[in-house]
């Protein structure tokens, strides 16, 4: 039995068509999770590095130049983005006077607990602390 070269083609056409529909699926990312000994850390940090600005009751500051509520669906338009988004941001831009001086873990401690009080439960998984390790996550309540 003799395969015609357009069979070949055929097959080889085919055969990639089949790979890139299958190998290239996106991949749905994980729900980000956290622990509730996490956000109690983030808490105490966060009362220590970000309640200055921010207020103990997360509601902001007064004044044109007050750091915004981080509650009540404050964070709505960080929470449809990735949360590698936020926690960049949070670990190279907070807090306002000392930028990135925090530990990575405390940065990850304090996304927690904003987590913890915009409506997300703990869950058994730590969040990362590097940011390669958040890709792929999502926020999901």
């Amino acid at each position: 039995m003799r395969i015609e070269p357009l069979e070949i083609l055929a097959l080889a056409l085919l055969g990639a068509l089949f790979t890139t529909t299958v190998w290239s699926q996106p991949v749905e990312p994980r729900p980000l999770s956290f622990t509730a000994g996490q956000a109690a850390r983030g808490e105490q940090a966060f009362l220590t590095s970000c309640s200055g600005c921010h207020g103990v009751d997360l509601r902001g500051g007064n004044g044109p130049f007050a750091p915004p509520a981080l509650i009540d669906g404050a964070l709505d338009g960080w929470l449809a983005r990735p949360p590698v988004d936020l926690f960049r941001y949070i670990a190279t831009q907070m807090p306002a006077m000392r930028p990135a001086s925090l530990a990575p873990e405390t940065y990850a401690a304090i996304l927690a607990y904003l987590m913890s009080r915009n409506g997300f439960a703990p869950g058994a998984e730590t969040l990362p602390a590097l940011a390669a390790d958040l890709a792929g996550l999502r926020f999901a309540r």
